[in-house]
């Protein structure tokens, strides 16, 4: 009886899969080797180990969209803003292209998958001037993954920045908010901070009915600090408005 119910049903899955649409049947396919590569290519413990070095640093690749500012609150001295990181980095533990598994079985026809954020490791970069009491629930947000283990991490961000905010001269004031972002536990010989351009895109801002932003260029610094000999980089942008 056993037997012939597990026969029926996959007479009945072959005949479902063969009613299937072309574009649907290819999509369920691609599906399917693309759960089989991230079984192949995904250890638990990736999660908390930062990836090898290449070519003896590891590179952290950052930008930031800033897409509203929602709030400049003179007695808190804080400025509140709605913003898009983007971060990425090679991990090259996760890389498929060109690698065989199980003797025989090859992923090449895939460029690139998906996965939740919270199975990979990724930099614990912070903003050091960030006064908000709740964290980004990171596990919400996947991440991009491609053939040769680059990894692309794109999430939205509620900041609240201390600033220093003099408001005297209302409404031709200018006040000009920082915000300094770089790994919280790891050094410039650990994580090689990077920037990809010069300042914050602003393509997507929705304006302020009160304030302007008008530029948010950016400076890469390399400071030592008294507690350690290894240098730490950060990212610190001057967001003028």
């Amino acid at each position: 009886m056993r037997l012939k119910t597990a026969l029926f049903s996959a007479l009945l899955s072959t005949l479902l899969l063969q009613l299937l649409p072309p574009a649907l049947m290819q999509s369920v396919h691609e599906s399917s080797c693309a759960d089989l590569l991230f079984s192949k290519i995904y250890d638990a413990h990736l999660s908390m180990i930062p990836p090898p070095k290449v070519n003896g640093t590891f590179n952290v690749t950052f930008d930031m969209a800033i897409a509203q500012l929602l709030e400049l609150h003179e007695l808190k001295q804080t400025v509140s803003m709605l913003t898009w990181r983007r971060m990425s980095w090679y991990d090259t533990r996760l890389s498929w292209r060109g690698r065989v598994f199980d003797g025989n079985l090859s992923f090449n026809s895939i460029s690139s998958i998906k996965i939740s954020n919270s199975q990979i490791w990724k930099p614990d970069l912070v903003v050091y001037n960030d006064v908000r009491k709740t964290e980004l629930d990171w596990s919400l947000y996947y991440a991009s993954i491609q053939s040769d283990g680059l990894v692309r991490l794109n999430t939205p961000q509620l900041m609240k920045l201390s600033c220093p905010i003099n408001v005297q001269l209302f409404p031709y004031d200018k006040q000009v908010c920082r915000m300094k972002i770089g790994s919280w536990t790891m050094d410039g010989f650990e994580l090689n901070l990077l920037n990809s351009s010069t300042h914050a895109d602003l393509s997507s801002l929705t304006e302020h009915n009160e304030f302007c932003l008008v530029k948010a260029p950016l400076e890469r610094h390399l400071i030592k600090y008294a507690c350690c000999a290894a240098p730490y980089p950060d990212i610190t942008y001057s967001i003028l408005l």
